[in-house]
Order: structure tokens, then sequence, then C-alpha cells
């Protein structure tokens, strides 16, 4: 299910994480995205920052667990591990569908040079992301949430190479603006992603593409879709073909 972010919500959740700065282990470092989205989808602010068991979660409400999670999906299995059989959780991931990257002068502060990035992919791309968690998409328990939107990246020209850019110091991801939210439950949700004009049999880059997700992310897509047992593949020679179950 795809739904339009709430324009008025999103706006108050960013004023917030302006207004709200957090740093070092108590906020854990958050980046004011990660603060903005807490907010947007708790905004209890004493429900933030709960402990439960041996971990600390994002929020800890009536409805359950929440956890705001912008790559590596995969560290989130230790944790949905012990939580699933006991409380419902909602794992929020942003797709960030353009970028303002600027590059600071790591002395001054001053802007340097600024860059742009953008991805074609939509929600789509929180899918092949959740390769990692495979095995537990379809537990009843578990839902995705995979946010779009475009932000403003503030790195300090602190890192290595020519330019100073190899793994640069990443201050802060800024939201600029949201566009709609993937809803991700059951099966069917993942089956009604699939474009409806793939042909019988066809390649795991042929799907991809159709997907608007880059074909290197292709091998991932296609596990996540095997895993949920909408997709069978097939090896014949050097290539593997594929179709709906």
């Amino acid at each position: 299910m795809i739904l339009p972010v709430d324009q008025q919500r999103f706006a108050a959740a960013c004023e917030w994480a302006a207004q709200h700065p957090t740093s070092g282990v108590g906020g854990l470092g958050e980046k004011s995205t990660h603060r903005a989205l807490k907010y947007y989808f708790l905004p209890q602010e004493n429900c933030h920052e709960q402990k439960v068991g041996s971990f600390v979660v994002d929020g800890l409400s009536e409805e359950g667990i929440l956890e705001i999670q912008s790559r590596n999906l995969y560290t989130l299995l230790p944790k949905l591990q012990a939580f699933l059989e006991k409380y419902p959780v909602t794992v929020v991931y942003p797709v960030v569908v353009q970028a303002q990257i600027l590059w600071l002068d790591p002395v001054t502060g001053e802007t340097v040079s600024q860059g742009k990035r953008s991805r074609r992919c939509g929600v789509n791309g929180v899918l092949p992301q959740l390769y990692g968690l495979r095995k537990l998409l379809t537990h009843p328990h578990l839902r995705i949430a995979a946010v779009t939107l475009t932000q403003r990246q503030l790195r300090k020209l602190d890192g290595r190479g020519k330019e100073k850019k190899i793994h640069a110091t990443k201050l802060d991801n800024i939201p600029l603006s949201a566009g709609e939210i993937l809803w991700l439950d059951i099966q069917a949700d993942y089956a009604q992603l699939l474009p409806a004009a793939l042909p019988e049999e066809f390649s795991a880059q042929a799907l991809a593409k159709a997907m608007n997700i880059s074909t290197k992310d292709a091998p991932a897509l296609t596990g996540v879709y095997r895993t949920l047992g909408l997709l069978e593949g097939e090896t014949r020679g050097n290539r593997r073909c594929w179709r709906r179950k």
C-alpha cells in the first residue's frame, strides 16, 4: 500500500528535529532525517529512546516498537529476532531520491562546493535492502515503511584522496521534502509491486530495470522475492531465468 506523506505533519517533524539536536550515546549521534522520521511516526517524545531487554529502540508505545534505519537493514536482525515474538515492530527506511550535497571547509565551515545525486527507484528502492531480513518479512508482527525523501547532506572536506572526499565526515542529513510511504505487511503487498507487463520469463536484471532499481541490486531483489515465495528461478547454461510462482 502506497500513501502520500502528510505534509503538515512532516513539516512539524522537521521543525522538531531542527530544535532537538542530539549527539553521543544518549542521542546515538542521530542525523536530522532520523529525528524527523522518529517524530513523524511517533510524536510522543516520552516514548523515544526506550530500553527493551538489552537493546535501545527508537520508540516504544502501545502500538509496539519503532526503529528507523537508513542503511544496512541486516544489522537489525538481532533486534528483530529478540522482539518479534513479543512486540509488533515497525521498521522505517528512508529512500533518498534526491540529495543536495554541500562540501564544507573543515576549519571555517564555509561551503566549498556542491553536488547533486538522484535515484529513479522511488519507494521500490527499499526492496533489495530487505535481503538481509528476507526470512522475517512475512512475520505477522513485522511492518516495513519506506519513505521517499529529498535531503541536504552536509559533509566535511576532511577525507582522503586528492579531493578529500573519500571517507569524509558526514555531518548531517537534513530532510527537505517527503513524497510517499510504502507500507509492507504481508506477501500480497510485495506481489503488487511486481510489474504487470513482465514477460513469462525474465532475467534478474530485466526485473530490476522494470522496477527502476539498479541492476547491481538485481540478485538481492530476486532473492527477496524468491524467499517470499513469489518468484522461482531456473538455471539454463550460464543464465538464470525467473518467473512468477
